[in-house]
């Protein structure tokens, strides 16, 4: 049999001229990756489209020049994302770990959604794989509101951007919570004390819902899933916290959007990378003006926008969120 036999929408792919990528629509067979619309294609005729990770979509009319990808294009991605692929050794990992790297490097915001539901079943299976996240020191400290009610909804998002709040009613929207209540609770009636009502267990708290974004986030993707995360509405915080009635001690961290994306995907977003971010045993600071003038040039093509240096300085020359610590410390938090 055929190593192209037995491919199907989102696997990924590699091809005899050397280009790799997800295959997204196979047109012999009528099936397409969620986002991907056949109708859109039909002009093709037959064989499959595959979204490349070098040159965009290429349709293959022939699927016999296809096969299962290895670590191909796991290179072509680490450039994409940071100007180089160079230095990095993927072709000791087998074909699963060589997907799930691919999906994790080719993860990209998602801000355009189709109008069709994700089944209840499949988002349990992302919620759930979120919660089983890491935690400092067991403490679990993170929680998930999911916002089912169209009217706590309306008020959750209101003021998230119009990408949000004109979103299909099909896409979910999560709150992720930092929760410094349980812990606490664990002590009231008990004989042990609560000696630890300071600024790390707020810090805790924080650490342990970034943690559990991350891995939604992780989940979502290796689900087919797209999703952007929602840090604005911290502008709201309390408004947020009311609606969805949180109680002291538990906090909104950031927002989740979440859904079936709608092709074409945003292009991938540079990153900063090892080249200003990785340290070797001690802290550098003397790459780093070298570093993000290389991301700058590198970026703004792809962003089509200011330098990411100015879009960074403009932004944060407005102060914002100036009643975050007293919203936090009415919940009840420290900050000694």
């Amino acid at each position: 049999m055929s190593p192209a036999a037995g491919l199907a929408p989102g696997d990924w792919v590699a091809a005899d001229d050397g280009l790799t990528g997800r295959l997204v629509l196979d047109l012999d067979a009528g099936q397409a990756l969620a986002g991907w619309s056949l109708g859109d294609w039909r002009q093709l005729g037959t064989g499959v489209l595959v979204e490349t990770v070098q040159a965009g979509p290429v349709h293959y009319p022939d699927r016999a020049v296809l096969r299962p990808a290895g670590p191909e294009g796991i290179a072509e991605l680490m450039a994409l994302r940071f100007g180089s692929g160079g230095g990095i050794e993927a072709a000791g990992l087998d074909r699963a770990g060589a997907e799930a790297i691919r999906r994790l490097l080719d993860r990209r915001a998602c801000r355009r959604f189709r109008d069709e539901a994700v089944p209840e079943g499949l988002l349990r299976l992302v919620l759930g794989t979120g919660l089983a996240a890491p935690s400092k020191s067991d403490l679990q400290q993170a929680d998930i509101v999911w916002v089912r009610d169209p009217a706590i909804r309306a008020d959750v998002t209101r003021g998230c951007g119009d990408w949000l709040e004109a979103a299909p009613a099909t896409v979910e929207i999560l709150v992720i919570c930092g929760d410094g209540r349980r812990l606490a609770a664990l002590h009231a009636g008990e004989a042990e004390p609560w000696a630890n009502d300071h600024f790390d267990a707020l810090f805790n708290a924080t650490g342990d819902a970034a943690i559990l974004l991350c891995q939604l986030l992780t989940a979502a993707a290796m689900a087919g899933l797209g999703a952007c995360p929602v840090s604005v509405m911290r502008n709201r915080a309390e408004a947020i916290s009311d609606a969805l009635g949180l109680p002291d001690r538990v906090f909104p961290f950031a927002g989740l959007a979440l859904g079936w994306p709608a092709e074409p995907r945003a292009p991938i977003s540079p990153r900063l990378g090892p080249s200003g971010a990785l340290h070797v045993d001690r802290f550098d600071t003397e790459g780093q003006a070298a570093a993000i003038a290389a991301y700058d040039a590198r970026r703004g093509p792809v962003a089509q926008s200011p330098a990411w240096s100015e879009a960074k300085r403009r932004q944060y020359a407005t102060a914002q969120r100036t009643g975050w610590g007293e919203f936090l410390r009415g919940k009840g938090f420290r900050m000694d």
